[in-house]
């Protein structure tokens, strides 16, 4: 479980509690500082190999407990901190204490119980950092490279064996899309890249090609010295392209949940007709580009925030709250168009103010009780699906698919798991999630000879359900059985 915030400020407060007496309240902070930065840090990265940080036996969390009550724990700690910030550079970079301070800590007896009983509060078992995802990222590079604790049920020094031992029989790589977002997530933290792409090169790894977000790097692994100040011109060298093809696929996506939505609330018994499918189609036509438009600017907005995953969601949301009340009334009053009618005429009997007020109607129906445009879909879509069934549905969803003819998704894995991706949306009120569009591109780039390594839920479900139409989905949880906890 994750570290709960109420849990953390409790500790920081008693933290500060044990300091009262000689330490001057300004000063708390210091010491509190040092200590929860270094439990932190043991905590996620002792025993990790080419971890961010390098923490052993004797700079450890554990060494400070066992100088806990001994006379001298104020000599013992200053000098177990004081190694752990000559391991990893860290000189300068945190407050300046000294746990041996009898200015500040007093002498003697006073001394030696101040000191242990901080270290004691930081022992609280509820404050263990081994199991706070802080990243939330199920790349499995990010655990062999010691970025993230590794789930209870994965054991990363199993495949960090197999990799060492079958390096020159199996061809490892991280896909190039993988590979643009560790960048970009990682991009003020040049140290993270560096130590990253050393632990690539040192475990053979490569970047391949994903062919829709190709590697435009010179070199594979030219981020073992990169500076953090030479980052955003690598940035600069994928960006555009990144933006432009992940803005394309949300499109997509976004285009099959607006124009079902419509056939939800517009066509609820399914008459449709030729008339339908040349008002839907047209919809999606004038629909597409305001969408493909409006999200390449969210994207670009997003990797200049420090949350992109959250700024997409956002904009996703919104954009529906903008589309769906501009969409849905035009097809809701031509509904009961017949094939032999003409649909501009029909069109201009619609009269203003009965465009205004359907208009105003939507939009209250979207923001009732300030639920989400996706939960607004949700409702609809189960609506939909209970009146005509679920196979139904799921025939009316592939018929949809076909008609916006996405030609920017044309593999089978990806259109399997970008209609997961939907129907997750239409049928529990999901969000959009960004990371989503990466994790189908990855599975679309795979050949029957692949084999992927994820602890990624979602993955691991979908590869489970069409494992009997993809050998690589067969092969890849048939390996992972090897590094199981």
């Amino acid at each position: 479980m994750a570290v709960k915030k109420s849990e953390l400020y409790s500790m920081l407060w008693e933290a500060c509690n044990k300091l009262r007496g000689g330490v001057e309240p300004a000063r708390y902070k210091d010491y509190v500082l040092v200590l929860l930065f270094h439990k932190y840090v043991s905590d996620r990265y002792k025993g990790q190999p080419y971890a961010m940080y390098n923490i052993t036996d004797e700079t450890s969390f554990d060494a400070l407990v066992k100088a806990k009550g001994k006379p001298d724990v104020g000599e013992r700690v200053d000098k177990i901190i004081q190694k752990f910030m000559e391991d990893n550079h860290l000189q300068g970079s945190l407050p300046e204490v000294s746990f041996n301070n009898t200015d500040e800590l007093g002498s003697g007896k006073e001394l030696q119980d101040k000191v242990s009983g901080l270290i004691g509060v930081f022992q609280n078992p509820a404050i263990d950092f081994r199991t706070n995802r802080a990243s939330g990222d199920d790349n499995i590079m990010y655990y062999l490279c010691g970025l993230s604790p590794v789930p209870n049920n994965f054991d990363i020094s199993k495949l960090s064996s197999f990799i060492r031992e079958k390096y020159q029989e199996y061809d490892f790589a991280i896909s190039s899309v993988s590979f643009y977002e560790f960048v970009m997530h990682n991009r003020k933290h040049a140290g993270i890249l560096r130590r990253a792409c050393s632990a690539m090169r040192n475990y053979h790894i490569r970047i391949y090609n994903d062919p829709y977000l190709p590697i435009r790097l010179s070199a594979p692994y030219n981020l073992t010295k990169i500076r953090q100040h030479d980052v955003q011109q690598v940035i600069d060298s994928f960006i555009t392209q990144k933006i432009d093809v992940e803005s394309r696929f949300a499109a997509a996506i976004f285009m099959t949940v607006l124009i079902s939505v419509i056939a939800f609330e517009a066509f609820p018994n399914e008459n449709f007709n030729s008339n339908t499918a040349s008002l839907l189609s047209a919809v999606a036509n004038t629909n597409q580009s305001v969408a493909v438009a409006c999200l390449k600017d969210a994207y670009v907005r997003a990797y200049a925030s420090n949350d992109p995953e959250d700024f997409i969601r956002d904009s996703f949301q919104h954009l529906l709250q903008l589309l769906i009340p501009l969409s849905v009334p035009l097809c809701k009053e031509l509904a009961y168009m017949k094939a032999e009618d003409n649909i501009s005429e029909c069109f201009r009997k619609i009269s203003k103010q009965k465009w205004r007020d359907a208009n105003l109607q939507m939009e209250r129906a979207i923001s009732k009780k300030g639920q989400t445009p996706t939960a607004f879909v949700s409702k609809k879509a189960r609506q939909f699906g209970k009146a005509i069934g679920d196979k139904q549905l799921t025939d009316y969803l592939n018929n949809l698919w076909a008609m916006l003819a996405n030609v920017d998704i044309s593999s089978n894995a990806i259109r399997e798991y970008t209609f997961e991706i939907i129907q997750s949306i239409f049928l529990n009120g999901s969000s959009f999630r960004k990371n989503d569009i990466n994790d189908s591109m990855i599975l679309g780039s795979m050949s029957a000879g692949d084999c992927i390594v994820t602890c990624d839920k979602k993955m691991l479900e979908h590869m489970e359900k069409y494992k009997g139409a993809h050998p690589e989905y067969t092969n890849s949880l048939l390996l992972l059985q090897k590094f199981s906890a």
